[in-house]
């Protein structure tokens, strides 16, 4: 089935690497969901506090702000931009908002039509958790963990006949860590605390304090440059019609906010 997730393309060329000397490997996915890794749940201990702005303001700053991921500044601008618009939403709205790329409406005028059934998969996955911090833990391992990350890790180290483990998910590991106060794990500044502390003295310093890095390929400057001449070709009226596209005002838009650093894919 259809797989879009880029990272998929770097995983590829480490593994088939990584093969050239091993047939079994470890890997650290799991440890984000379980522990609280990724910036998004920093994010969901600000939420309340960023309340505390007028919407108005909130919707000028944000509608002011660019998207870069190639840039300091512009990955910065991305992440607020991203968080003001998400502040407002209930926090499965607001999980089901941190992942997705597209939104309802701009589903229904691509296609005419719109099938969301995310919200009762993370509804499901986040039942029974009074903690908002271990309620979008569990959404993310029930969803994206295993309908992505998990896919991609299987999918690009078998294409290499390559075997990777990834102890994270030891299912003790994981009811232990669930047991956990989501503060533990995730604080206003940094996330997997507990993980950090129980090997601080094991792991050099300079490493447990590393900044959190997507493993991600620079699509959106490759669409600008390289594959420009590409992305045109692919978006005229008639071949967009082939794979039945027919609002062509809603693909003009994306490139040019695209072309403006308004998007960053």
């Amino acid at each position: 089935e259809p797989f879009a997730d880029t990272s998929s393309l770097p995983f590829y060329a480490l593994s088939k690497e990584v093969s050239k000397n091993v047939t079994v490997a470890l890997s650290g996915d799991g440890g984000d969901e379980v522990f609280g890794g990724y910036r998004k749940y920093i994010g969901e201990k600000w939420s309340n506090i960023g309340l505390l702005i007028p919407k108005y303001i909130r919707h000028l700053i944000a509608n002011n702000l660019f998207e870069n991921k190639s840039t300091y500044y512009g990955e910065v601008s991305r992440r607020l931009k991203r968080y003001l618009n998400n502040i407002e939403a209930d926090p499965t709205n607001r999980q089901i908002n941190w992942l997705r790329e597209l939104n309802d409406q701009d589903i229904l005028d691509l296609l005419g039509f719109c099938k969301n059934s995310y919200m009762e998969l993370f509804k499901n996955a986040r039942e029974g958790f009074s903690d908002e911090i271990n309620a979008t833990l569990a959404g993310d391992m029930a969803v994206s963990l295993s309908g992505d990350m998990l896919v991609k890790l299987d999918r690009m180290s078998m294409a290499n006949s390559l075997e990777v483990r990834s102890p994270f998910l030891d299912r003790e590991l994981v009811e232990f860590a669930f047991s956990i106060p989501g503060s533990y794990k995730v604080g206003y500044l940094k996330g997997k605390k507990i993980l950090r502390k129980a090997f601080s003295d094991r792991l050099p310093h300079w490493s447990i304090n590393l900044p959190k890095k997507g493993f991600e390929i620079p699509v959106a400057d490759w669409l600008k440059n390289d594959f420009k001449k590409l992305l045109d070709h692919i978006t005229i009226d008639n071949n967009l019609e082939k794979i039945g596209i027919t609002n062509y005002a809603i693909i003009d838009r994306w490139k040019k906010e695209l072309f403006y650093n308004n998007r960053d894919t």
